[in-house]
């Protein structure tokens, strides 16, 4: 194209005006190359999408951020649920361990209590069978005692009836007047008197001795005087 010719051949798909000016023809001539400038854009830009975009989308996919928000939530409630479990299974086994210790301590305790009853019965039966040994025991020297007076007062009595019988033989081989037979005689009865006394003690002690309450104290019987001749 040749501004001082004052004339030249029009661009292609522009179509053909009569006897155009100068200005008319630059006029024509800038908006033809911008026409062509824009087409070639578009083509440029048509073909480098059609050749990127399989790439793009294979590569990096297309991450929806409600989506990304749902997981992570998803993922905070499990391992909050998680945690409550371990807390849960920890207190479970914390009230299992105090439980067992507690069975342990009731059941050494209840040993404990078995065996000092076990053994407060078997002092309980000692003491029991002492007092009763000491029982028959005291019975059983009051019974000896009391067996060991009646047989002094028996022998005592049979000394006082020999006494008496050889005073009364005595008396009747004596003076014919009477006098010392009278005397004998008196003798004799003073002699029958502590006599009669020994029989009551010696049945009262005979009593005391075949009576149910035997385990009683009795009162030891006092030894019977000689009569004095």
């Amino acid at each position: 194209m040749a501004e001082g010719s004052g004339g030249g051949e029009a661009p292609p798909g522009v179509p053909a005006q009569p006897a155009p000016t100068l200005k008319g023809l630059r006029e024509q001539m800038v908006a033809a190359a911008q026409a062509l400038a824009e087409e070639r854009r578009n083509q440029s830009s048509v073909s480098t999408i059609s050749l990127q975009s399989p790439v793009s989308t294979k590569s990096k996919p297309v991450i929806d951020g409600s989506l990304l928000k749902s997981e992570e939530r998803q993922r905070l409630a499990r391992e909050r649920r998680e945690e409550r479990e371990k807390q849960h299974a920890a207190k479970e086994t914390q009230l299992l361990e105090k439980e067992k210790k507690a069975k342990l301590q009731y059941e050494k305790q209840m040993e404990e209590k078995q065996k000092k009853l076990k053994e407060q019965k078997l002092k309980e039966q000692q003491r029991r069978a002492a007092v009763e040994q000491k029982r028959k025991q005291k019975i059983e020297e009051e019974k000896e005692r009391y067996e060991a007076v009646v047989h002094r007062t028996l022998e005592r009595s049979q000394r006082l009836e020999t006494r008496q019988k050889r005073w009364s033989w005595g008396g009747s081989v004596a003076d014919p007047d009477g006098k010392p037979a009278n005397k004998r005689s008196t003798s004799a009865v003073n002699l029958k008197e502590p006599e009669t006394v020994l029989h009551k003690r010696l049945s009262s002690s005979a009593a005391l001795l075949n009576s149910p309450s035997r385990g009683s104290k009795e009162k030891q019987l006092p030894p019977a005087s000689p009569p004095t001749s």
